[in-house]
């Protein structure tokens, strides 16, 4: 199922408190200090609660904007794991149905493990908590939006979890909608989404990331069936025989490219056009030109002191 065709536009402030550090970052690293720092998110709009649809997704990279675009399109649903008492079992602090459920809940998101279950919670490992902490936002019915989803857990739990979700739900032992908040691609295909929200702030890291592997120069892998032909023994009939040929092929580094990225990421030392005042007597040269000009200067230094030489000499 896809998202809508209309975009969701939100944008986000906050005040920016002048201090002597905070203009020497501005003059260290070309930021505008202005009164209020402004950012924009845009996504496509999600499918509606209406459409037949289970999980979801909402993935991008860290600053993306993910949790604001989560906590604008589902502000009373998302999850807040609370307090797990130090004094209880966590079995005993999951839902009010009976043991039954309970336990149908924990292996559903693949913590099958009796004995960590009589355990209190904070004696957890961080993989056991995330699954606690799933069974708890999955105990009730309806939307649940789970913010920072597998972000402190190793991937490979990260992994197994996000499948027994999937299973879960698709099969009936979760009865809630789940929509998954997270930076963490590798999850999607186990997770197994209806509904992906990709900002297109994740489209430009993407087209980033190509373009800085066409800067700096990669390599892949060019495989090549190839087909062998002879004669045979009788001298008449021809032999044929397939084999698979793998070579590592280089790109060189595109230099436009380089240039391209340098410019807009670090616009303060490479730029095409420097803007200098100057008052005083004598000229000024500043930036790329500079080193160009010593150069000249030094050329032309050594030449007349060889002209003078030469002059002595005769």
């Amino acid at each position: 199922m896809q998202a809508g065709q209309f975009m969701i536009e939100i944008n986000v402030q906050c005040p920016v408190f002048d201090s002597f550090r905070v203009q020497q970052v501005g003059g260290m690293f070309d930021v505008p200090i202005l009164q209020k720092a402004e950012q924009h998110f845009c996504t496509e709009s999600p499918p509606p609660l209406s459409d037949d649809w289970q999980i979801g997704m909402i993935v991008g990279p860290s600053g993306s904007g993910k949790s604001t675009i989560a906590r604008h399109l589902y502000p009373n649903d998302i999850y807040s794991a609370g307090h797990w008492p130090d004094d209880k079992a966590v079995i005993d602090h999951l839902g009010t149905g009976s043991i039954k459920e309970a336990v149908s809940l924990l292996t559903a998101v693949g913590f099958s493990s009796p004995p960590s279950w009589i355990k209190p919670y904070h004696v957890l490992s961080n993989g056991e908590q995330f699954r606690c902490d799933l069974a708890k936002a999955l105990s009730c019915d309806g939307l649940v939006v789970y913010d920072e989803f597998t972000s402190v857990v190793d991937r490979n739990v990260a992994k197994i979890g996000s499948a027994a979700i999937a299973k879960g739900i698709k099969g009936g032992k979760i009865k809630s909608r789940f929509v998954a908040v997270t930076c963490h691609y590798d999850v999607m295909d186990w997770l197994e989404p209806d509904a992906l929200q990709l900002g297109r702030t994740w489209q430009a890291e993407k087209i980033t990331e190509s373009m800085f592997k066409r800067a700096t120069g990669y390599e892949y892998e060019e495989t090549k069936k190839i087909i062998d032909t002879g004669i045979g023994k009788d001298g008449k009939s021809s032999l044929k025989s397939t084999r698979i040929e793998k070579t590592i092929k280089h790109v060189a580094p595109d230099p436009t490219s380089a240039i391209f990225l340098l410019k807009n990421i670090m616009p303060g030392r490479f730029r095409d056009k420097w803007d200098i005042e100057h008052t005083g007597p004598h000229p000024i040269v500043i930036g790329p030109e500079y080193e160009m000009l010593l150069r000249a200067k030094e050329v032309a230094e050594r030449d007349g002191n060889d002209l003078q030489a030469d002059e002595d000499a005769t």
